[in-house]
C-alpha cells in the first residue's frame, strides 16, 4: 500500500513543528515531508542556530511518539544566489546540513532544486553550461549523502520570463533532460516529479512519469490552472489523475503519495486547518487508489 504524506510547512508555521505532527497524524496521513523551507535564513533560520541538531532530534522523537515517519524531505531553496558568491556559499553549507538533518530524522530522501535553472537559455552552449553546473552541483554532495544514507532527488522546475512576465520552461523542466542528469551521475540521484510544474510547461504529468521510469522516487502532488503555481489540493483543478495513476502503476512506482498543497491551507483560518488537512488526506488516498 502506498503511503500518503503531507508537507510540514504550513501546519508547522501555524502550530509549531512538533504539535503539527499530531495534526497531520489525526488527519489520517501515514507520513510527513520534512519541509526545511527557510532553514537557510541567516536571520534565525534553523541552520544558523547553535542547537539545531538537538531541535531535529526533538522533532524526530515527537514524530516517533505519534508514529508519523519522515518519508521524504525538501531542502532549503533556491540552491544558489545569482551574482552573490558569499550567499551561495551559505546556501551550500545549509544544503549539506540538510543531509545531516535527514540522517537524524531517519528520512531516506531529500529534494534539492537544480541550480542556475531559470530562465532556460536559448543557445545550446548556454544550456550545456547549466547542465555541467548541475552535474557538478549534485555530484559535490554524493559522497556525504552516501555516508549519511540519504538519497538526493532533483525536481522538474519552471522559469519566469522577466520580459514577458509569464512562466516559461527552464533547465530541467522536461523528463528527457532530467534523465540525462541522473544517468550522467550513474543513478546516484533520483527524481521527484512535481506534477504542477509539469502542467505549467505543458508536459503532461503522466508522460513525465513514464519517461522518468525507474528514476522516479517521489512526488509533489498539487493542482493549478496551468497559468500560475498555485500549489492547491490535487482535485481542485481538473487534471488527468487516472492517467497519472496508470503511469505510476506501469513503471512500478513504490514511493510515497506526497501532497505539496500548502496553497490550499493558506487561505483557511487557523480553526479550519484540521478540516483542510483531512480533505487533503482524502485527496491523497483517492490518488493512491488510482495506481492500478
Amino acid at each position: 500500500m502506498l503511503k500518503t504524506v503531507s508537507t510540514l510547512n504550513v501546519p508547522g508555521k501555524r502550530f509549531g513543528q512538533i504539535e503539527a505532527l499530531r495534526h497531520l497524524k489525526d488527519a489520517g496521513f501515514d507520513g510527513c515531508d520534512y519541509s526545511m523551507f527557510g532553514f537557510d535564513n541567516p536571520d534565525g533560520g534553523l541552520f544558523f542556530q547553535p542547537d539545531w541538531q538537538e531541535q531535529v532530534k526533538a522533532l524526530k522523537k515527537a514524530a516517533d511518539e505519534v508514529a508519523l515517519p519522515f518519508l521524504q524531505a525538501h531542502a532549503p531553496f533556491p540552491s544558489n544566489a545569482p551574482d552573490d558568491e558569499e550567499r551561495t556559499r551559505e546556501i551550500r553549507r545549509c544544503l549539506s546540513l540538510s543531509l545531516e538533518a535527514c540522517h537524524i530524522a531517519e528520512c531516506p530522501m531529500i529534494v534539492f532544486h537544480p541550480t542556475h535553472k531559470s530562465p532556460l537559455p536559448a543557445d545550446p552552449e548556454g544550456r550545456e553550461d547549466i547542465f555541467r553546473k548541475n552535474v557538478e552541483f549534485y555530484g559535490s554532495y554524493l559522497a556525504r549523502a552516501r555516508e549519511l544514507g540519504v538519497m538526493i532527488l532533483t525536481e522538474n522546475m519552471f522559469g519566469r520570463s522577466e520580459r514577458y512576465s509569464r512562466i516559461v520552461p527552464s533547465a530541467f523542466s522536461f523528463a528527457e533532460e532530467i534523465n540525462r542528469l541522473v544517468d550522467t551521475l550513474d543513478g546516484q540521484i533520483g527524481v521527484c516529479l512535481d506534477v504542477g510544474h509539469s502542467i505549467l510547461v505543458n508536459d503532461p504529468m503522466e508522460h513525465m512519469a513514464k519517461v522518468l521510469g525507474h528514476r522516479l522516487k517521489a512526488l509533489h502532488l498539487h493542482s493549478n490552472d496551468g497559468i500560475s503555481d498555485r500549489h492547491t489540493a490535487p482535485l481542485i483543478h481538473p487534471m488527468n489523475w487516472e492517467e497519472l495513476g496508470h503511469a505510476l502503476y506501469e513503471i512500478g512506482y513504490q514511493g510515497p503519495i506526497t501532497l505539496e498543497s500548502d496553497g490550499f491551507l493558506r487561505p483557511l483560518p487557523v480553526e479550519m486547518t484540521d478540516l483542510g488537512l483531512r480533505f487533503m488526506c482524502e485527496n491523497a488516498r483517492y490518488i493512491a487508489s488510482l495506481v492500478k
